[in-house]
């Protein structure tokens, strides 16, 4: 429906470019051509997912599943999904973890499940996420250096 209205205004598809609003901090369609084929009607083939559908899908690691999304962290000043927060407490005991959506490989909506190359051990023990306490530049600087990763 949204390319049909933009294509009937003669806008540009805001989603045309790789990094157009940023670099992979969201979870969307990556080249023209895939965004050219979700004009077709099969909801299984739609690439924009609301944010609260996508609670409660089970998080796949490389090596089995390990939690669920809980929530997000959402960068208020460029409105960005930063963080998605995982929930590891399907396997007893666990704790909320958070995983940047670089580090997401792909969704399956008919499974509801979000895949990562990250295996179960990686998310079991990388920083405890605490919404009571900030997302800060230390918190994130723990958290790539966990992943070794480097901030972005």
């Amino acid at each position: 429906y949204e390319m049909n209205w933009l294509a009937y205004y003669g806008h540009p598809h805001y989603w045309c470019c790789d990094r157009l609003w940023g670099i992979d901090h969201y979870l969307a369609v990556r080249d023209t051509q895939a965004a050219d084929r979700s004009r077709v009607e099969d909801p299984e083939k739609t690439h924009l997912r609301s944010a609260s559908e996508v609670k409660g899908y089970k998080i796949a690691a490389r090596d089995g599943h390990i939690g669920h999304v809980e929530d997000y962290v959402i960068e208020d000043t460029a409105w960005l999904i930063r963080y998605l927060v995982v929930d590891t407490r399907d396997w007893l005991p666990g704790k909320e973890v958070l995983l940047a959506p670089v580090w997401i490989d792909s969704v399956n909506w008919a499974h509801r499940s979000v895949f990562t190359t990250r295996t179960r051990d990686e998310i079991e023990h990388s920083p405890e996420y605490r919404p009571d306490q900030p997302v800060n530049l230390a918190y994130e600087a723990r958290l790539y250096d966990y992943y070794g990763r480097p901030v972005t």
